[in-house]
């Protein structure tokens, strides 16, 4: 990434990352993102989408779901309100693919 930043390769390019609409929480496709694995720790199934630009011109969009271990977290309260730390992955992340898009009258391609 240095090399790529000192060559100027980076310059003007911007990423986005964002839940992919309808795999969050309650969504229709990401059923039980949350499984319970002890009293003080979970697995969270995420799946967020990674959108890169160079000026407004997409280059790139990457789909993940993101196994990740969640446990209970004594700290500060101010700054930890819940109590809760990334424990970091619980499996390897998987690239997602998205679904077609239909085209036409009544979901044609």
């Amino acid at each position: 990434a240095r090399r790529r930043k000192d060559a100027g390769e980076l310059l003007d390019r911007v990423r986005v990352v964002y839940e992919i609409p309808e795999h969050g929480y309650g969504g229709r496709y990401n059923k039980n993102p949350v499984t319970v694995q002890g009293r003080d720790n979970w697995l969270v199934r995420l799946d967020l989408v990674a959108d890169e630009y160079f000026h407004t011109e997409p280059v790139k969009r990457a789909l993940v779901r993101y196994p990740l271990k969640v446990v209970r977290w004594e700290g500060d309260p101010e700054q930890n309100p819940f109590g809760l730390a990334l424990d970091c992955y619980s499996g390897t992340p998987q690239r997602l693919e998205a679904a077609p898009v239909a085209s036409g009258p009544g979901g044609a391609q």
